[in-house]
């Protein structure tokens, strides 16, 4: 696993993907796959957008390059800079969880000291990555019902010299899908890297005064039981 996959980075944007190439695809093939998608991807175009088109290049821009195909192929991420930004992620997504709890153990008078961080952060994160295995599975049905539809549309001109719109409107949404399944699990992987951070450490909790009477209640309500 490259380290774009450990930190939830670029490696989700695939340049190889986005281009309909193979990761060993050579120059030629890389050209002509960037010369027939950004036809169909260009703005001016049926279904094209300004995002398609501009992610387009930049892979393109990428792989024709031979250091910074390299590069990307060993870390999978574009620039250097973007590992940084990759960690930072990770840590701000922690951030917002203990601070959000915080806030919530604030409004309710909870003692935070007295509970278990690191076991109720882990329930947090493995709760959203069951959401996030739920709704991939959503979108990719989608995806193939986009498929399907759009091969069912045709245009009424006999001569097949109108524009099928319909069809070219089906494919627009199956892609705007795949950006959306691609962006779905660089935040899945984000929440990996973060669970294997927190289930590396240990939280030492406070025994608050009211919880030691508790515990010592229970142990002398125990021994006298155990006595009769």
């Amino acid at each position: 696993m490259v380290l774009a996959e450990r930190l939830g980075g670029r490696l989700m944007t695939d340049l190889y993907s986005v281009l309909g190439v193979p990761r060993s695809a050579d120059v030629g093939a890389i050209r002509a796959a960037y010369r027939r998608r950004s036809k169909l991807a260009h703005p001016d175009c049926v279904g094209g957008s300004v995002a398609r088109f501009t992610a387009l290049k930049e892979a393109c821009d990428v792989l024709l390059d031979k250091e910074r195909r390299a590069f990307y192929d060993a870390t999978g991420f574009v620039k250097a800079e973007e590992i940084n930004q990759g960690r930072g992620a990770v840590f701000q997504l922690l951030g917002g969880i203990l601070g959000a709890t915080a806030v919530e153990a604030v409004k309710r008078g909870i003692d935070l000291r007295a509970k278990n961080l690191v076991e109720l952060i882990t329930t947090h994160l493995e709760k959203q990555i069951t959401t996030f295995s739920t709704t991939k599975l959503e979108i990719e049905k989608r995806v193939v019902l986009y498929t399907e539809l759009a091969v069912r549309f045709e245009c009424a001109d006999a001569s097949g010299g109108g524009d099928n719109v319909l069809r070219a409107i089906c494919e627009g949404q199956r892609a705007a899908c795949a950006t959306e399944l691609a962006l779905l699990e660089k935040t899945r992987l984000m929440h990996d890297e973060a669970l294997k951070i927190v289930r590396g450490h240990r939280f030492r909790r406070e025994v608050t005064m009211a919880a030691d009477r508790f515990q010592k209640w229970n142990a002398l309500t125990s021994l006298f039981q155990g006595g009769v």
